[in-house]
């Protein structure tokens, strides 16, 4: 649906209108007398090329009559849009699949998780490796609510998140309702586990950036906490700010700075999964290469996969 041309008109031309109506001489090469043609407000006279003005109302009826065909012809593809979501609606089914749920948008992950979240008694765990998300904070209130009946809630950061002021806001917030919450300088895995009866995870299938799976298979729910409890337990309570020694860093560090970049991941991923700058990790990687003797960072994965074993001992 196009705006009419009408209403497209500059003050400038809304002015020379008014003026050609209040009989001014005005010249079709003057600035503005196109857009007065265009929109119907003026014609040509023939005989010496002058503008002269137009009935507005007729104007104004045509570009009401095209809105009115437009907006018919909306109504018609809503009406076809809706019958045809009747039509398919029935037979849609979520995509279940022993035990698990995909969940392909962010307004539904936000959605079941929710769900999950309102009918928790125990626990709630959450692994945030990335910066907390704007979006993320407007659903405290259910955390706060969920923390008033006695839901435990158990938040692992990287280090790095108490620097980050939204971060620092929710535990603000939550700290004093009970909640705990730890930071850790290794890498681990996103997820939202819920009284052990179901784990959101990052989507591992299609890859989509904001898509995620609902697990709940007993099974693969208890694997979940367990990987997740392993993190916990390895990180440092939230405040307490802790220094690697440089041989143990450098050593985690080029062992998942390797891995990693055999995978195809990008020095800010590795850097945001090692809690670390970007410049740590271009630092590394040079003295990496000339350790490895080679020049580039394809060569240095070449050389990481044959040399494999010496970093995974």
């Amino acid at each position: 649906m196009g705006i009419p041309d009408i209403l497209k008109l500059s003050q400038v031309e809304q002015d020379l209108y008014v003026q050609l109506l209040n009989g001014a001489s005005v010249k079709s090469e003057q600035p503005g007398a196109e857009e007065l043609l265009k929109a119907g407000l003026a014609a040509i006279d023939p005989t010496d090329g002058s503008v002269f003005p137009l009935n507005p109302y007729e104007s104004g009826s045509r570009a009401l009559a095209r809105l009115a065909a437009d907006h018919r012809m909306v109504v018609r593809q809503m009406s076809r849009v809706a019958q045809r979501v009747l039509d398919w609606g029935d037979l849609y089914q979520p995509v279940h699949s022993h035990g698990s749920e995909y969940l392909g948008t962010p307004e539904l992950v936000q959605a079941r998780m929710k769900q999950a979240a309102d009918a928790a008694h125990s626990t709630i765990r959450a692994a945030q490796p990335g910066p907390r998300r704007a979006d993320a904070m407007a659903k405290m209130d259910g955390d706060v609510q969920a923390a008033t009946r006695g839901v435990h809630g158990l938040t692992l950061y990287p280090a790095s998140a108490m620097a980050d002021e939204l971060a620092r806001t929710y535990v603000r917030n939550m700290a004093p309702l009970g909640d705990e919450f730890r930071v850790t300088r290794q890498p681990f895995l996103k997820m939202v586990i819920i009284d052990n009866d179901a784990a959101f995870i990052e989507d591992y299938v299609h890859r989509g950036e904001r898509a995620a799976w609902c697990i709940t298979d007993p099974a693969m729910v208890a694997f979940c906490a367990a990987v997740f409890d392993a993190s916990w337990e390895a990180a440092h309570e939230w405040g307490v700010r802790t220094e690697p020694r440089p041989d143990e860093l450098s050593g985690q560090l080029q062992q998942v700075i390797l891995r990693e970049l055999a995978q195809g991941r990008t020095y800010k991923e590795v850097a945001r999964r090692m809690s670390v700058s970007v410049s740590h990790i271009t630092k590394t990687l040079k003295k990496m290469r000339e350790e490895a003797g080679v020049e580039t960072n394809f060569q240095l994965a070449m050389w990481y996969q044959a040399n494999i074993e010496r970093y995974e001992d």
